[in-house]
């Protein structure tokens, strides 16, 4: 509903090309590109130690956005004896400010650089 609501008022502002606007912007856009990459195959994907390490690096940021989520709601009724309303605007804030510190890293890494934005 919230996708089609967003939607309805960009679609008639865009313009689709036809498909022979696109087979000859495919064939301009070959020699720039240079030479297709090769797909990699199955096998080579489980032989890179890269693939693992991002496949961890993955899990373990889930884990640590996902379980404060599960259990902030438990933490505030149980332990700190809040209202149930609470249950609501604590978990809202904290999608709020992560919205906020996600558009101030790119500028804020222009001043500190990387390692301390994300420190």
């Amino acid at each position: 509903s919230s996708g089609i609501n967003a939607e309805c008022p960009l679609r008639p502002g865009v313009r689709e090309s036809s498909d022979e606007e696109l087979r000859s912007q495919e064939e301009e856009g070959a020699d720039l590109l240079g030479p297709k990459p090769t797909q990699r195959t199955i096998r080579c994907w489980l032989n890179n130690k890269k693939f693992y390490l991002v496949g961890i690096m993955y899990m373990f940021t889930r884990i640590a956005v996902n379980v404060p989520q599960v259990y902030l709601p438990l933490y505030l009724t149980s332990s700190l004896s809040l209202k149930k309303e609470s249950i609501a605007y604590y978990p809202l804030m904290m999608l709020i400010c992560s919205v906020i510190g996600s558009f101030l890293t790119r500028p804020l890494s222009k001043y500190i650089g990387k390692k301390g934005t994300y420190l």
